[in-house]
């Protein structure tokens, strides 16, 4: 990274309250990304509350996707099964 993008990507994790260990500060690129993101939007805050709240629960889906997942007659039992989860 050069130094100007470096002396720029410093400032911004200051304001974010974001710190590099020292191990950190020489990375670069991709590994510096991947080293920084899950301190600046921790997956588990973000992603698990989304899916809960957007996401159908299983057995409702299940009522709706069975034509989707299954290929034979909806009268068959596995149908049958699928739709009575």
């Amino acid at each position: 990274m050069m130094t100007g993008q470096m002396d720029q990507l410093s400032q911004m994790l200051k304001q974010l309250k974001i710190y590099l260990k020292d191990e950190e500060k020489s990375m670069t690129g991709r590994q510096l990304i991947r080293s920084v993101m899950p301190r600046f939007l921790p997956l588990n805050e973000v992603i698990i509350p989304m899916m809960i709240q957007h996401l159908p629960c299983p057995s409702e889906a299940q009522l709706y996707r069975i034509e989707t997942l299954f290929t034979g007659a909806m009268d068959h039992e596995c149908a049958l099964a699928m739709g009575h989860l």
